[in-house]
Order: structure tokens, then sequence, then C-alpha cells
């Protein structure tokens, strides 16, 4: 059958590859076929996992590994593939140590690999001990800084690494005002690049954070690296002692601050001329800050951000989302992306980097925007600057199942958000698109309510279902929005769902259904949740 599909199509590696395994399997495949056929199986699983096709993916590993069985490249790709699968962890760490134990120097991604591994058995331990040997292979000048550490066993006294009070003042931009962020003494040599991360507790992925950063140092001149750890507990100052002793500097904060107070003191602290705000469990790929430089070292003054195209990765590391704005291979200054930035947000934190003038300037965080901060800020940095796009996938965000977002629904607050983020905008976008980009991000962030209220309506979370459904109305008060949302009250069958709103709206012993109206609406924005 696979020489007639051959005769058919003698183009299809498919039917070769398994053409191939059959001879071997009856033992009729020449020997000196079998490097030839391992190697083709071994391609075709890369093709299938790269399209989602596990197990497919994983037959083919299986036989490069049958017709080859010291073939490292296979096995470890056979290990990796088998990480993603449920219960299979054991499995594909046992795969990843033969490899290791065969030829680390020669296929140093294998440490990589098994410090993901190690990370996700909650082997921190293990996994630090992965990545240092990784980087101590592909990055020479990591190893010089670690011999140069001093070694001591002594506690740290964490209240040293408390870093001083910043007094922010208050730079205005439209109608408000934002934390100003003071510049950086123009005496001082500074580095090119600041790599400010901010940690707070959950430290899973925070390893393998600071060694996608670590592996690509190339100096205290090109690089400065600081982690600010937000009140963690227990500390996290271990993690960041075991990888990065003599690179990263490290500062704590006795107690856990706001998410926008503690990233404006992470900026406020930044020294480089150019400012990358990395969560402690993302991280970048390789290239990432090597293909931003060639790009922003001569970039005009203009550009005040730059942004990559993106992945968003689940607790399998399975890739379930990819961002690449639709400007293809395109490389360089966007043309007006205020109107495409003001209207909603496409980037994610890992794939932006922006100019430290570009902070001083416009200013930092709003306090007052606890899940819209980034976005708002971007829309702020937009209107004043030109944005630069790089067109590789060089970053991952690690997407969790129990994520913010979710519980962000529970209680509507993210509408509330979005709203003001969009109020704030809506002063200091340039007023020959203000109308457009605040009318196309209303009728943007009414659909994102509603989909949200539909996700707290599945929980029967009707409190914040009803939270969001006021903050969608109160987005986008038009007519056509208000028809909208009747219709889709009307498409739920839900009898449940409208009595739950209607003991909302007029009080615990309204347990009847209302009609569902202009008024209703009018009473749904005004009523206080």
């Amino acid at each position: 059958l696979y020489r007639q599909a051959l005769a058919i199509r003698h183009t299809c590696i498919e039917a070769e590859a398994n053409l191939g395994n059959a001879l071997h399997a009856s033992g009729n495949l020449h020997p000196t076929q079998i490097e030839y056929y391992a190697r083709l199986n071994y391609q075709l699983g890369n093709r299938q996992q790269s399209q989602g096709h596990s197990s497919a993916a994983l037959s083919y590993f299986r036989h490069a590994m049958r017709l080859q069985p010291r073939f490292a490249e296979a096995e470890l790709a056979l290990g990796i593939c088998l990480r993603g699968e449920a219960d299979q962890l054991e499995q594909a760490l046992e795969h990843l140590l033969n490899v290791q134990a065969a030829q680390p120097k020669d296929l140093p991604m294998v440490y990589v690999e098994l410090a993901r591994t190690y990370q996700m058995r909650g082997n921190f331990g293990e996994a630090i001990n992965a990545f240092k040997a990784y980087l101590s292979i592909i990055n020479p000048l990591y190893t010089q800084q670690e011999d140069l550490s001093i070694d001591d066993d002594l506690e740290p006294n964490l209240d040293q690494y408390q870093p001083a009070p910043i007094q922010f003042s208050e730079v205005k931009v439209g109608d408000y005002h934002f934390p100003q962020i003071p510049p950086v003494d123009d005496h001082i040599k500074r580095p090119f690049w600041s790599v400010v991360i901010p940690a707070v507790n959950r430290p899973e992925y925070f390893p393998e954070c600071l060694a996608s950063v670590l592996a690509q140092w190339k100096g205290h001149t090109d690089m400065e690296i600081l982690v600010l750890d937000n009140g963690s507990e227990p500390p996290l100052f271990d993690i960041v002692n075991a990888l990065g002793k003599g690179i990263i500097r490290y500062v704590r904060l006795p107690k856990t601050i706001p998410l926008q107070e503690n990233w404006n003191t992470m900026v406020a602290l930044a020294q480089g001329e150019w400012i990358f705000l990395l969560q402690h469990d993302d991280y970048v790929l390789p290239g990432f800050f090597d293909q931003l430089r060639d790009s922003l070292e001569n970039c005009p003054d203009s550009v005040g951000a730059a942004f990559t195209n993106y992945e968003n990765i689940d607790e399998r590391r399975h890739v379930v989302f990819s961002q690449g704005y639709g400007l293809g291979k395109y490389r360089g200054v966007v043309q007006d992306w205020i109107k495409q930035i003001g209207v909603s947000n496409p980037t994610s934190p890992p794939s932006v980097v922006i100019r430290r003038t570009a902070y001083e300037t416009v200013g930092g965080y709003k306090l007052a925007l606890p899940y819209t901060c980034d976005w708002e800020l971007y829309m702020r940095v937009a209107a004043a600057y030109d944005w630069w796009h790089e067109p590789r996938t060089l970053a991952h965000y690690r997407q969790y199942s129990n994520s913010l977002t979710l519980q962000d629904s529970f209680n509507g607050v993210s509408g509330t958000a979005h709203r003001q983020a969009i109020e704030i905008a809506q002063s200091y976008i340039p007023l020959e698109w203000k109308e457009e980009i605040g009318q196309r991000s209303r009728t943007f962030h009414f659909e994102w309510c509603i989909k949200r209220a539909m996700v707290a309506i599945q929980h029967e979370a009707w409190f914040g279902a009803m939270k969001l459904v006021q903050e969608a109305l109160l987005i986008d008060a038009s007519e056509e929005a208000g028809r909208k949302f009747l219709c889709w009250m009307d498409a739920i069958e839900m009898k449940s769902l409208k009595i739950e709103f209607s003991k909302i709206l007029w009080g615990e012993k309204h347990l009847q259904e209302v009609d569902w109206s202009i008024e209703t609406i009018d009473k749904i924005r005004r009523v206080e949740l």
C-alpha cells in the first residue's frame, strides 16, 4: 500500500516513512537506510507536534527511536511530547535523563527541558541546577560572573535589600494625573537594557523566567536585571541568588503593595535606556534582546516603545494562542498604532519594551486601574510616540486555567477598569481620531463585558454577571447597544438568570420575571452594585 501511494505521489513523505517503518518491522530494511528513515520519522514528528497533533507526533518519535535507539534528538523530542500528555510526566523525565547521560554538551537544550520538567514536578532545586548547567554551556559570560561570585553560607539579612523610599511627583496628560518617573542621572554610564521582574509568591516558574534572561545576558554594560520581591512569603531570594548571584540585583519589600505601585517602583529604580517589564512566570525566547537591540539602537527618537509577536502557553506548555497582529513579516514603525491599541489591547507585557524617556514624559502606571494599567499606559505612550514592531515570536505568556480573568468575571470589577481606561484615554487621544477610536473601543468592550458575564452566569455568580452587564451598558450607552442587550436576554433561555437579575435590581422579595425593556436598562445603569 505504501509503495502504491508513493507511485501515485512520490513526494508523500508520510508514505515513505511508513514504508521504511514496515520494512524495519519485517526485518527487510537495509542497514544503510536506517539513519535516513529515523531522521524522516523525527522530522514528521516535529511537524505533527507543531500542528498540535501530539498522538501522531509520539508515534513518529517512537518509530525513530526503534530505528535508531541512540538518536538523542528524537528521544529529546519524545520526552518533550510526553510531558505535554496527562500522567506522562515521569516517562518524559526518564527519556530526558537518558539524553542528558548521553551527550549533554552537544544538545544543551536537554537541560532546559529537564529544568522545565522538574518545575512541573515542584523540584525547584533540580530545576535550578539544570538551568545553571544550561547557562554554563551556552553563555561564557554567565560562567565567568559565577566564578567571580563570593560564596557565603550565612543567612541573608533581607532588610538590607529594601529599596530607599521613592517620592513620586505627578505629570498631567490629557485631563488626568499620573506618577512622574524621576529621570536618571546623566553623569552615570547606563546599560542599554533594564530587565525589571516583579515577583510575588508563586515560585513555580520563576527559575525559567530568570534563566531565559540570563541566557541572553552580555554583561552589566549591556543589561541590568532587577528583581523586586513584592513581599513574597517565603522570600524568593534563594532562587534569585542561586541562579543570578553577581548578576541580578534583588530588592525586597517587606509587605505586598498594589501591582501598579510595584511596577512604578521598578521603573524608577531602573537605569537602562530601554525598560522591559517581565512577569516572573513568563519568559523570553532566544534572540529577544539581540533582535530588538538591532532595531532600536538606531531607531528614531520618535519611537517610544516596541513589541514582538508572542504566544500564550498553558500549564502543560501547549501553545493556546498566537499573536501576530496581522502585520505579517513587517518590521518597523507601525503607522498610527494608536488607532489599534486605542480600541483594545492586543499586546502582552512580555512582548513590550518601553524607552525610559517615554516613561519620564508620560508618567508611570495609573494607581486607580488595577486590571488595565498596562493597556492604559500603552495608549498614553502611543498617543505621544511611535511604536516599533518586531515580527518574530520572541516571548511566551503563561495562561492559567484559574486565571485572574476568570476570577474577575465573578465580581465584575474588570469591566469597571476597562470603562475607566477608555474614559481616561479619550482625554489624550489625538482629536482627529478621538471619536472613531472611542466608538470602536466602546463597541468592542461592550461585547467583551457580555462575554465575561456569560462566564459568571455559567458559575452562577449572579452579582458579577450583573456588574459586567452594567459596565457593558455604561461603556456603550447607545440605543443599538441597548437593543443588543435585550436580544441577548431574549436568547438566553434561563429563567433563573432573569429572576436573579430581578432580585439584584428590585430586592430579594422580587421573585418574578420582569419585562426586560429600555426602562430596565436604565435601572441597570443607575443601580448601585
